[in-house]
């Protein structure tokens, strides 16, 4: 992966962190398709943000569970 896909990857996660935005929107939003992306691409996005199961919210990679549900989720519970 190059670094400008690297920075390209960063700037996706920080357009779709604490938002419910669809992911080929801002994709596109950056010149980029989700079929485009290399597996290491799609994992790296993974490593940053992943979408909530239970609000549907982008949301930073180590703040979600095993089940797919942010902190926020969980403390609903």
């Amino acid at each position: 992966m190059t670094s400008a896909s690297r920075t390209k990857l960063f700037e996706v996660a920080a357009d779709l962190q604490g938002t419910a935005q669809d992911l080929d929107k801002v994709l596109g939003d950056h010149g980029l398709t989700f079929e485009g992306l290399s597996v290491q691409e799609a994992l790296q996005l993974d490593s940053i943000v992943l979408l909530c199961d239970g609000c549907g919210w982008w949301c930073e990679a180590d703040e979600m569970d095993e089940e797919g549900f942010c902190e926020d989720c969980r403390d609903d519970e």
